[in-house]
């Protein structure tokens, strides 16, 4: 369930949630553990074929067809404020505006408020709405999320934060909300059943054990079993952090000693604690042939295409290296180091095999582990392939270690009695297929192609083999070789006197700035000029600025901007230095050399310039970003910017000959030319913005809803008689209700 993954539906580790436990599996205890590897990988894929498509992250790839009103999916919000409430109660959360927001501008007419099928129920503990919509409701919610996430707060207020996933204390479990659980599954799951409406269908809770009783056809109880796994995984994910490398979601300060972003990953299950492998299983294995050194650089494609990020990783004398665009792993053993290049900080700790299990996900046929490894995750016995067989194909069964003995949920492996080579990989949940992995070979060596089906068939995604070299370079040890990386080492408490990094994190985040500086400048003599300290020195001062000019900060941040620590760029872009003047952070950012600037980096460029009032440079940054950017979404934004600066500095002429060229240069959405048209209007260009509303207005294939939309925001830039000829036309199309 990693959000790089883009939604893949929970793809292998991490994905454990509790596993199947209390849906259909039976774990207990630690043997729980035992399905994180692989755990996503069970009952995760999207159901393209069948009724419901599930998945952690909205369903909005596009592997899935068009999906029936009756779907329901999990929608992370990551907008969603919480206020603080006195005692040990949970905070209550800001759920009416954003409700409000997606049920009035997204297909008004048909959620349930207005009399729709379509239902928005809340789930408090993964801090997701459940949605009941279809499949363009949820992009259009989806996207519109998207959009708040990436807007800053504009007001703060004291008792009011952004939410975050609440633990539930296992000393006060009468606390547990069923009933939230209840109304999630009643509204989610075939709404039209229940006994509260009518319908033949019970939920009964059951407190002693904290369990539902389902009573209902075994259609319902499926769905009811997905929407649990579901929301099992989002909880997981949730207190858990999808990207370990966010080191500092809320702030600078946001992270202490204690609370880290590998604090979240699981590190009370190592694989010294785990069983050892049977002799049985090591011979069933005995098939299964895996390099156990050599360098292999894969890359994820995508639904459609679109291409995910190239995983490179290295094995060699017992230790792993992965190297990812966000981070770099090195593990050995239960020691890990993982090296952040946007912060050019490294964290040291007891994360060997939480970190493997992060590998699990993006390599789901593992072809990191060894045999021994998968001995003690799973029980390994021969099997009778349920796929096609293949005359010289040796089946094994992995179940997860601790699963109940009679269950039917595993991963069946079919390997080449030939050459050890693995040719199949199917999970299934309760005897059910949900996906499988497909291999192709051109040589000897690993496959050069891995595909990721769905239980129908369909291409869900594939992992491209780049590189393969049996001679892999050496893998330093977890501590060395990280020049120019200031350490976070979390495995042992330093002396209290030293200065580190982790004391100066604990400083800030009890608010103790005196304290924060005087740690920071003692680091400073052992990392000169390192830009996370000149960051974490400059939310010093954001927050007390005694003993510091805002010019200072200035030179320090410059320095940040010019240097290659891009995480850290990016976050003096978003603004969180509201001391600083629109003039100060655009002579900042603009101190990042030309030629290291990427698409991203010149929007936020030119967004800083505009702040600054600096418009023609704005309007420098968006050409070259126009041009040095490939085709995408993003693309059609910076042309409305352009064509926004261009009217404000009065090139009028220029502003309507781009936007000539542009409506002209190929296919363009009704939206965007709504949008064009609003810019135009905005600035008195109303006939130009009435001829891009009516090439809108004539696209063919125009849904009613699509008109009816376009009408109304056509009405705005008019008065008068064509004003409420618009209206009237809008009105003729309104929907019942």
């Amino acid at each position: 369930g990693l959000g790089d993954l883009g939604g893949l539906g929970g793809l292998g580790g991490l994905g454990g949630l509790g596993g199947f436990g209390g849906v259909g599996g039976g774990f207990g205890g630690a043997a729980g553990g035992a399905a994180r590897l692989g755990g996503g990988f069970f009952g995760g894929f999207p159901q393209t074929g069948g009724d419901v498509v599930f998945g952690v992250i909205p369903v909005q790839e596009e592997t899935a067809t068009a999906m029936e009103p009756d779907t329901a999916t999990t929608v992370p919000t990551g907008t969603v404020l919480a206020v603080e409430q006195p005692g040990p109660a949970p905070p209550t959360y800001d759920l009416q505006s954003l409700t409000s927001q997606i049920q009035s501008s997204v297909q008004p007419d048909t959620w349930d408020v207005a009399g729709g099928p379509g239902t928005l129920p809340f789930f408090p503990p993964t801090l997701d709405f459940v949605v009941l919509q279809t499949m363009r409701a949820h992009e259009e919610i989806e996207a519109l999320l998207e959009r708040l996430r990436s807007m800053a707060p504009a007001w703060t207020a004291k008792g009011i934060r952004p939410a975050q996933p609440y633990s539930i204390d296992p000393e006060h479990l009468p606390s547990v909300d069923l009933h939230s659980l209840m109304n999630v599954i009643r509204t989610a799951v075939d709404p039209d059943t229940w006994d509260f409406v009518g319908g033949p269908n019970t939920l009964t809770p059951e407190w002693l054990r904290l369990a539902l009783i389902v009573s209902a056809t075994r259609r319902t109880q499926d769905r009811v079993l997905r929407v649990l796994t579901m929301l099992r995984r989002s909880r997981y994910e949730a207190l858990r952090s999808r990207k370990p490398w966010e080191i500092f979601p809320a702030g600078v300060a946001g992270t202490t000693a204690e609370s880290g972003p590998i604090a979240g990953l699981p590190l009370e299950l190592q694989l010294a604690d785990l069983p050892e492998p049977e002799p049985e299983e090591l011979a069933a294995l005995a098939v299964r042939r895996v390099a156990s050194e050599g360098l292999w650089q894969w890359r994820l494609v995508g639904p459609g295409g679109k291409r995910r990020g190239l995983l490179e990783l290295r094995r060699q004398a017992g230790r792993t290296e992965i190297h990812w665009p966000a981070a770099t792993f090195r593990m050995d053993g239960p020691t890990a180091a993982i090296a952040y290049p946007g912060l050019l900080l490294v964290e040291i700790g007891q994360w060997g095999e939480a970190l493997r299990q992060l590998a699990d996900a993006w390599l789901p046929w593992l072809p990191h582990r060894s045999n021994e490894e998968l001995a003690r995750w799973f029980d390994v016995q021969p099997a009778e392939g349920k796929a096609p067989q293949e005359a010289e194909w040796v089946w094994l069964r992995f179940r997860p270690a601790g699963s109940a003995p009679t269950g039917d949920t595993s991963i069946e492996a079919a390997y080449s009695a030939s050459d050890g080579r693995l040719r199949q990989w199917n999970s299934y949940l309760n005897g059910k297929l949900t996906g499988r992995l497909r291999f192709t070979y051109a040589q000897s060596g690993p496959p050069e192609l891995v595909r990721l089906e769905s239980a129908e068939g369909q291409l869900i995604a594939r992992w491209e083999l780049a590189r393969w070299d049996p001679e892999c370079p050496p893998v330093p040890p977890v501590a060395a070789d990280w020049q120019g990386y200031i350490q976070l080492d979390r495995r042992s408490s330093p002396p209290a006197d030293q200065p580190t990094l982790a004391a100066a994190l604990d400083a800030m985040a009890q608010e103790d700035w005196d304290r924060a500086r005087k740690v920071l400048e003692g680091l400073g003599r052992s990392y000169p000029g390192h830009p996370l300290l000149d960051v974490l020195a400059a939310w010093c001062w954001e927050n007390d600025p005694a003993g510091q000019t805002a010019e200072g900060i200035v030179r320090l941040l410059g320095r940040v901007a010019a240097g290659r620590a891009s995480g850290l760029r990016r976050f003096i872009a978003e603004g969180p230095f509201v001391r600083l003047k629109p003039q100060q952070l655009y002579a900042i950012l603009a101190q990042q050399p030309e030629p290291t600037r990427t698409p991203s980096d010149l929007d936020r460029l030119a967004q800083a310039a505009i702040d600054a009032g600096r418009l023609e440079e704005a309007l420098g940054h968006v050409r070259a970003a126009l041009e040095m950017a490939g085709p995408g979404a993003e693309q059609f934004e910076r042309r409305r910017r352009e064509v926004e600066l261009l009217l404000k500095l009065g090139r009028t002429g220029e502003a309507r000959r781009t936007v000539d060229a542009w409506r002209h240069g190929g296919p363009v959405r009704s939206k965007q030319l709504a949008a064009m048209a609003e810019a135009l209007a905005g600035h008195g260009q109303l006939e130009p913005a009435d001829r891009l509303f009516q090439q809108a207005l004539d696209a063919p294939k125009l849904a009613a809803a699509q008109r009816y939309d376009l009408l109304r925001r056509r009405a705005k830039i008019h008065h008068g008689r064509r004003r409420w000829e618009c209206l009237i036309g809008a009105a003729a199309l309104q929907p019942p209700g």
